[in-house]
């Protein structure tokens, strides 16, 4: 370990230290909150409060969560409570990361509300990678084909879309009747060098299709947007920092031979962890960006 410490360090000094700082996604993880708006439900005594993600536009019914369990609707018919197949426990959605999430609804106002959207004016930068984890059920079925959609768009000074790159589209068609995802799916987009437009708005957004009678939820956690490192970032916090040295230090002369090769470590695929691996780590040292919510 010693030498291992001594190698690396000389060739920091070689490669010398770097680093990139730019802005990002404010609130991307849904920790901080703004409590209790009231939801303008006549129907219900007493009113409907939510809390609502702080430094985020939102419409209808957008809310920070803890968990969530989806409400029977009071309708009779094939999207009660007996014909859900969700994957987590008791059916309830817990956060990904952290403490809270944000949750989209196509309903859950009266009368009906059809969609709900979420959106934040944010400085992208090409090269730039987007990632979060997204959480999509419902209580309906086909044909009425809820679906929520992540999307890009620039916008000019006027308010006005000159243009929208969809990201994500899910619908019930790909998760089946009264269905869910596989619990949280993660997805990341990088954002094109090549690209000739340029973004400054991400909108999440959910809608009901056909009928308001059964719900759709659209859930996001752990959203991130910055300079991901190409390589070294081996604890996945899009930082090639100490907590990776500390990381490849555990696996250190570890080969094929050995059931604890962790293999995103071997960098150059020679099927062990040596100096080489060492080396291109260093020349990534300090690389990307830290990505921290607060909890």
């Amino acid at each position: 370990m010693k030498l291992f410490i001594q190698l690396f360090l000389t060739v920091c000094f070689v490669f010398g230290f770097a680093g990139n700082s730019f802005g990002q996604i404010s609130n991307g993880c849904f920790e901080l909150m703004d409590p209790c708006e009231m939801i303008s439900d006549p129907y219900l005594d007493p009113p409907v409060y939510i809390n609502r993600p702080t430094m985020w536009d939102c419409d209808n019914y957008v809310a920070v969560q803890s968990n969530f369990i989806p409400g029977v609707p009071p309708h009779t018919g094939s999207g009660g409570e007996a014909s859900w197949q969700w994957v987590f426990p008791d059916n309830n959605v817990v956060p990904y990361e952290g403490e809270y999430f944000v949750i989209l609804s196509t309903g859950d106002i009266r009368p009906d509300t059809t969609y709900s959207m979420m959106t934040q004016d944010v400085n992208f930068v090409k090269g730039q990678t987007v990632e979060f984890y997204y959480f999509f059920g419902t209580m309906d079925y086909v044909p009425f084909d809820d679906f929520a959609t992540v999307k890009f768009h620039e916008i000019d000074s006027n308010g006005l879309i000159l243009h929208s790159q969809e990201v994500l589209n899910v619908s019930i068609r790909d998760i089946t009747n009264y269905n869910c995802t596989p619990g949280w799916v993660k997805l990341s987009y990088f954002l094109d060098p090549n690209d000739p437009n340029n973004y400054n708005r991400i909108e999440f957004y959910v809608q009901d299709v056909g009928d308001a009678v059964y719900n759709s939820y659209f859930a996001i956690d752990g959203l991130k947007l910055g300079f991901k490192p190409e390589t070294g970032d081996l604890n996945d916090d899009w930082m090639v920092d100490f907590q990776d040295f500390a990381i490849l230090g555990q696996h250190w002369n570890q080969d094929s031979n050995d059931p604890n090769l962790l293999g995103w470590a071997d960098f150059d695929d020679t099927n062990s962890v040596d100096v080489n691996d060492l080396m291109i780590f260093s020349s990534y040292w300090l690389d990307g960006e830290p990505n921290i919510c607060p909890h």
